[in-house]
């Protein structure tokens, strides 16, 4: 197949032509520095995989979904229900460091957006990847617990955490929390928690804890205050 790869320059992008690349498909990286030539190329391509922020996949996907078969990765699928049966949505769960791991090879196949008979396909052409059905809201269910969840405590991380030079175990188990939230495409992340529809009971449940944490951890340094 010929293989257009849009956004190939991008984080996930460029973690599917590494995977790709192995394949005897022909691919063709579309991005920000040659996408003047997408129009001249579409109609020579069997399938365009667009790796791109929520928003502009949405363009995208109205320009190309009528002329190729198109694949969708975002991270938010519920939104994604206005384009059923126009294209396979999918949401790999692994990135550049993570994709060589074969327990992290997981991609979400969104059954109740993507064509019928899509599944097939999609197991075809990511051989040795663990491909898992769901439906959108499954999908947004589960991503709420692994990634916005994950996602809002490593901003949370990274606005708290104190440059110093000194260590401890805690202090780096802080840094990787923070640096969750650094490697991402900051649009991305924030798309994932924006556009999910679990997000805010998420946020709620961290509100609720810190008030009760808060709480005790107010009366515990009175008691202190008033022993001094």
């Amino acid at each position: 197949m010929n293989i257009l790869i849009i956004g190939s320059r991008g984080r996930m992008g460029s973690t599917l032509c590494n995977i790709l690349s192995a394949s005897r498909h022909t691919l063709i990286g579309i991005d920000t520095h040659n996408k003047d030539v997408l129009d001249d190329l579409i109609d020579r391509a069997d399938l365009a995989i667009i790796a791109t922020p929520f928003d502009v996949t949405v363009e995208y996907l109205d320009h190309l979904s009528s002329r190729v078969k198109c694949i969708e990765l975002t991270s938010a699928k519920s939104a994604m229900h206005a384009f059923r049966n126009r294209v396979i949505s999918l949401h790999p769960l692994f990135g550049p460091w993570s994709y060589g791991d074969k327990e992290l090879r997981n991609i979400v196949f969104i059954s109740d957006i993507s064509p019928p008979g899509s599944l097939k396909f999609v197991r075809n052409l990511f051989k040795g990847f663990s491909v898992i059905a769901m439906t959108a809201d499954e999908h947004d269910d589960l991503v709420s617990k692994i990634q916005v969840l994950p996602y809002i405590l490593s901003l949370l991380a990274d606005q708290v955490n104190a440059d110093t030079h000194l260590r401890t175990r805690s202090k780096r188990i802080l840094d990787s929390m923070a640096a969750i939230c650094r490697e991402q495409n900051r649009t991305v992340l924030m798309d994932t928690i924006t556009r999910n529809p679990y997000s805010i009971g998420i946020l709620k449940a961290i509100e609720e804890k810190m008030t009760v944490l808060g709480g005790e951890l107010t009366d515990r340094c009175s008691d202190i205050r008033i022993q001094h």
